[in-house]
């Protein structure tokens, strides 16, 4: 540690809330027992869900520092002709800095502790997606010490949070159809990321046009005007063109980060029937190949021939596709454990039927009662969680002439 580094932790408070930033961030890598850890793609975006706090602290710590910057005793540093342009973006980087490094390295032992050694999409586009989280800190940082540096040091704190949140929370309301542009990139992820990658195109896009907006909000020449900084017109204008020009982005931009990715469960067991996975799920696949096990010994001993299967496959959320050939599909596996209910009806689930086409209100009678006849060849005693459930069982006749009907797409026949 250098004397230029001791200055900064001494004189300015931005560094030091890389703290409790680190802190949200262990937190939120262990909530629900870390989710699908595994996927590098998940994890990332997972991560992303602190991007709402990390993104306020760092305004508000770029702002406070800035303002201290500006009171009587400091304001003639910011006006030296040396640094009249790099003593805010020095202060408002020892906010950023610290925190995109916590951030970064919470990340990176997620992923190492999950066994993400050789990413599914890569390390070159996993380092992309962090780089991009990074620099929307940075961009918001760089928008508090804009904003801090003409304020008082007890509101600038809560002045730079405030466009802080609104900005998080409007610019996706611009957004005029349902593919977008996501100018401070997507915060968060609610489940399995297999079956999709990053388009680095985008990532690098949204990264340059953050940086060069950023610039545009810090680097503005201060004045000075009876011992205060005020606004200058050539300020105002760069500083209202970078967000008019963020906007425009987010409004006229019809592309986001994801792409679609073709996969295939790479990891089979030798039982019988076969039960297939991702490698990234096999902490979770134990309790699933028992209960295939129950359900398939069930159905070839009371003569359900249609629900008898050679292979259980694992398919990703974005399969739209009908397996064929003795194989069924069941959804991604859910770290929370295993939901019978949700199990059977996500291996009987026709999702290769369209969402344009109208579904039946009977077909979701069907579809229960579908689910609770081959749950109870298992578990006679098992009892769904909505009573209005039809009890009595299907047929093997019926159940066949019900899956047939699926693979036709013709939902809710009689």
């Amino acid at each position: 540690m250098n004397a230029v580094h001791r200055y900064a932790l001494r004189t300015l408070y931005g560094p030091w809330f890389a703290l409790p930033t680190l802190g949200l961030d262990i937190a939120l890598a262990f909530t629900k027992g870390m989710p699908y850890l595994g996927e590098d793609k998940f994890t990332v975006k997972w991560m992303a869900a602190s991007m709402w706090i990390l993104a306020t602290v760092a305004a508000a710590g770029a702002a406070t520092d800035a303002a201290r910057l500006s009171k009587p005793g400091s304001i003639h540093l910011s006006q030296l002709a040396n640094h009249r342009r790099s003593v805010y973006l020095w202060s408002a980087a020892w906010t950023a800095i610290p925190i995109v490094l916590a951030h970064s390295l919470v990340i990176g032992v997620a992923l190492l502790a999950g066994g993400v050694y050789s990413p599914r999409n890569g390390w070159p586009a996993v380092v992309i997606a962090v780089v991009a989280q990074g620099v929307v800190v940075c961009w918001f940082a760089a928008l508090g010490s804009a904003i801090g540096r003409h304020l008082p040091v007890l509101i600038a704190g809560i002045a730079a949070a405030l466009p802080t949140g609104i900005l998080l929370l409007s610019l996706p309301s611009f957004y005029p159809s349902v593919l977008h542009f996501e100018v401070f990139g997507d915060i968060g992820a609610g489940g399995s990321q297999l079956g999709t990658g990053w388009d680095t195109v985008v990532l690098c896009f949204q990264i340059i046009l953050l940086i060069s907006t950023a610039a545009a909000l810090v680097l503005p020449r201060p004045r000075q005007v009876r011992g205060r900084l005020a606004l200058s017109a050539r300020g105002v204008m760069v500083s209202a063109a970078a967000l008019a020009l963020l906007a425009c982005c987010a409004i006229a931009i019809s592309a986001d980060d994801d792409t679609l990715v073709v996969v295939a469960p790479d990891r089979c067991d030798q039982g019988s029937p076969e039960v297939c996975h991702f490698h990234e799920h096999s902490r979770l696949i134990s309790e699933v190949t028992a209960y295939v096990s129950e359900l398939d010994a069930a159905a070839r001993e009371q003569g359900y021939s249609a629900l008898e299967f050679e292979r259980y496959s694992e398919r990703t959320y974005t399969s739209t596709s009908m397996a064929g050939g003795g194989v069924i599909e069941f959804d991604p596996l859910d770290p929370d454990g295993l939901d019978r209910w949700m199990f059977v009806q996500g291996l009987l689930a026709p999702v290769w039927c369209t969402d344009d086409e109208m579904i039946p209100d009977e077909y979701f009678g069907q579809m229960d009662r579908l689910t609770l006849t081959w749950i109870r060849l298992a578990d006679p005693s098992f009892q769904p969680g909505n009573p209005e459930i039809n009890p009595v069982p299907l047929t093997p006749d019926e159940v066949s002439r019900v899956l047939s009907d699926f693979k036709r797409c013709e939902l809710g026949s009689a």
